[in-house]
């Protein structure tokens, strides 16, 4: 059994940290979908966190015109090499 800690103290450490990779999207994503659409300018850019870098874009007319779709992705690296995850959502007028 003690032989088996190691291995659940590092799947427990991984979890905290595409957890808090998902939080770093999360809470952009949240920041864009409350600009005012008129001032969510057409684009891509990016910020660090931490150990993560937060990259968005914000694409206009997608998937219809009046519609701007808002993608976010978190990227940073762990003990098995780059790892990222990425939200998408839409803001209309």
């Amino acid at each position: 059994v003690a032989s088996m800690i190691p291995a659940g103290t590092r799947g427990v450490s991984e979890s905290r940290t595409i957890i808090s990779g998902l939080m770093a999207a999360q809470l952009k994503l949240e920041e864009l979908r409350g600009t005012p659409y008129a001032s969510l300018a057409p684009g891509a850019s990016s910020d660090t966190v931490s150990t993560f870098k937060r990259t968005w874009t914000v694409t206009d007319s997608i998937p219809t015109a009046g519609c701007k779709r808002v993608l976010v992705t978190s990227s940073w690296t762990d003990g098995h090499g780059p790892q990222s995850t990425t939200l998408t959502s839409y803001v209309t007028r």
